[in-house]
C-alpha cells in the first residue's frame, strides 16, 4: 500500500505489493498506459463508492486521497505483472481498507488490531433509517455501548459478512468469494445474524425480584383497580 511501513500490505490474492515477477522493471508504452487507464476507470467509480462508505462522516476529506493512493498501488502492481492483473476491484478496495486502518492508527484514534477497526466501522454505519435491516436494527444500540457488545451480539464471521454485504455493498457472491465460504453459507450467517440481533432487541428487560421480609404477607397486585 502506499506509504511505508503498513502493518497490512497483503493484497486479496495473497500476494506481496512489492513482489516482482522476475526482477526486472517491464518497460511501459503508450498502449500500456492506455490499457491501465482503461481499467482504471472501469474500476474508478465502485472505488469511489466504497471509500466512501468506508471512512467516517468526519473523514469525508480523505476520499480522493485514499483513491488515488489505491491507483497508485494498482498501477504499481500492474507495471510489475505486465497487466495480468486478476481481480482489480478487490485489490484497490484491499488498499483502501489498509491504508485507511494505518490512517486511524497514526491518528492514535483506535488499536491497529483489524477487528476493532472493522467494528469501527460497523457500529459507524449502523442508523436506524439505514436500508439494511441488520445496520437499521443495530443503529438501535447506543454507539459506545454497541462497540462493547458486538463481539456478543455477532459472531466474528458474521460480522465479517455484514461489513461486505451491507456495509461494503458487495453481492452476495462477491462477498462470499472474499471470504471463503459459500453464497449459501454467507446467506445462513446473515440470517442467523438477523435472528440474533431480533432476539436481543426484543427480548424485554427481567421483571426484578420484589423480596419479602421473612413472616409479611405479600400484597397482592393487579393491573387495575378493582374499588
Amino acid at each position: 500500500m502506499s506509504g511505508t511501513g503498513h502493518g497490512c500490505r497483503e493484497h486479496s490474492d495473497g500476494r506481496s505489493p512489492e513482489a516482482e515477477l522476475d526482477g526486472t522493471e517491464p518497460e511501459v508504452t503508450d498502449t500500456d498506459d492506455i490499457r491501465f487507464t482503461a481499467l482504471l476507470n472501469e474500476v474508478w467509480g465502485g472505488l469511489l463508492a466504497y471509500t466512501r462508505r468506508r471512512v467516517r462522516p468526519d473523514e469525508q476529506h480523505l476520499v480522493d486521497d485514499l483513491a488515488s493512493k489505491a491507483a497508485e498501488d494498482l498501477y504499481a502492481q500492474w507495471r510489475k505483472r505486465r497487466g495480468a492483473i486478476g481481480n482489480a476491484a478487490a485489490m484497490v478496495r484491499q488498499s483502501v481498507k489498509c491504508d485507511l486502518a494505518n490512517h486511524r492508527a497514526r491518528q492514535a484514534r483506535r488499536r491497529t488490531d483489524p477487528v476493532a477497526v472493522d467494528d469501527q466501522t460497523l457500529a459507524d454505519h449502523a442508523d436506524p433509517a439505514a436500508e439494511s435491516e441488520i445496520l437499521a436494527m443495530l443503529g438501535r444500540v447506543d454507539h459506545e455501548r454497541l462497540l462493547a457488545e458486538l463481539p456478543r451480539l455477532l459472531t466474528e464471521r458474521q460480522r465479517q459478512v455484514v461489513l461486505a454485504v451491507d456495509v461494503d455493498g458487495l453481492t452476495q457472491a462477491e462477498a462470499a468469494a472474499q471470504l471463503g465460504i459459500s453464497v449459501r453459507g454467507l446467506q445462513e450467517q446473515r440470517k442467523a445474524a438477523l435472528a440474533r440481533l431480533r432476539r436481543h432487541l426484543t427480548t424485554p428487560p427481567a421483571a426484578p425480584t420484589v423480596t419479602t421480609p421473612a413472616g409479611a404477607t405479600p400484597t397482592p397486585t393487579t393491573s387495575r383497580d378493582t374499588r
